[in-house]
């Protein structure tokens, strides 16, 4: 259930995602949206997802050595992992909620519209 999954992220202190063919986990979503940060390899989507470090930890595809050197950073000092988290909380908030989502996809085709009503 929902509130069981939730419990577990924030029993963790991050979310590891070794993963090198998954462009864009849900399992990153759910992480952000329990403020938790993110170490994962800098491949497909995980770049967006985590920011220039500001939502966690990339390290390079197979790079089994700083990925564990990410997570005992993150480990070793609470409140780089509290700050990384928070900025995911406001991240996956401000950019995957639903309702924004669809704010955005109308703004969109209204400037769409009103392109292609000064080019006719």
């Amino acid at each position: 259930d929902a509130a069981g999954l939730a419990a577990a992220y924030r029993a963790a202190s991050l979310t590891l995602l070794p993963s090198v063919a998954d462009n864009f986990p849900f399992v990153a979503l759910e992480s952000f949206a329990c403020r938790r940060p993110v170490v994962a390899f800098d491949v497909g989507g995980f770049g967006e997802l985590v920011g220039k470090n500001e939502r966690g930890t990339l390290v390079p595809a197979f790079d089994v050595d700083g990925m564990a050197a990410a997570i005992n950073d993150f480990l070793a000092d609470e409140a780089d992992a509290e700050q990384r988290g928070a900025a995911a909380q406001r991240w996956v908030t401000e950019i995957c909620d639903f309702d924004r989502y669809l704010e955005r996809v109308v703004k969109a085709y209204d400037l769409a519209k009103q392109t292609i009503g000064r080019s006719a």
